[in-house]
C-alpha cells in the first residue's frame, strides 16, 4: 500500500512539474510576443507622426547678397553646376523625389534669373517652394 501511496505522490510531483513548466514557458512566450509587437508598434510611424520634409522655406532679401547665398546661410541646399549656373538640387533633405523642383519667388513671383544670379534687396521677401 505505501508503494501506491509514493506512486501517486510521485505522479502529483510530476504533474506540478509539468503543470509549472508550462505555465512558466508559456509566460516567457507570451512576454516575448507582447515585446516584439510592442518594439514593431514603437518603431513604426504613421503619416501623421512622420517628419514632414521642408517643401518651402522663405527669409528676408539683403542687400548685395544673392538669393543663392542666403539660402546657404538660412537651409541646408544641395547645388549642382550645370552651363547656365548652379541650381538647387535638394533644400533640408528634400529633392522632390524626382517629380519636383525648388523654385524661387521674390514678393510672391517667381524669378526669371538664376537665385546665383539674383541679388536681393533689404525689402524683398525670398521663397522657395517645392513644385
Amino acid at each position: 500500500m505505501e508503494r501506491a501511496t509514493l506512486s501517486a505522490k510521485t505522479k502529483t510531483i510530476i504533474v506540478s512539474a509539468v503543470v509549472l513548466i508550462g505555465a512558466v514557458g508559456g509566460g516567457v512566450w507570451y512576454n516575448q510576443a507582447h515585446q516584439t509587437k510592442q518594439n514593431t508598434q514603437t518603431s513604426t510611424q504613421t503619416p501623421a507622426e512622420a517628419p514632414q520634409k521642408t517643401e518651402s522655406i522663405s527669409y528676408k532679401g539683403e542687400d548685395g547678397k544673392t538669393a543663392l547665398e542666403l539660402l546657404k546661410t538660412n537651409a541646408t541646399a544641395v547645388t549642382k553646376q550645370s552651363s547656365i549656373g548652379e541650381y538647387v538640387t535638394s533644400i533640408n533633405g528634400n529633392d522632390g523625389g524626382g517629380k519636383k523642383y525648388w523654385l524661387f519667388f521674390v514678393d510672391g513671383k517667381e524669378s526669371s534669373v538664376g537665385a546665383g544670379a539674383y541679388v536681393t534687396k533689404s525689402s524683398e521677401n525670398i521663397e522657395w517652394k517645392l513644385q
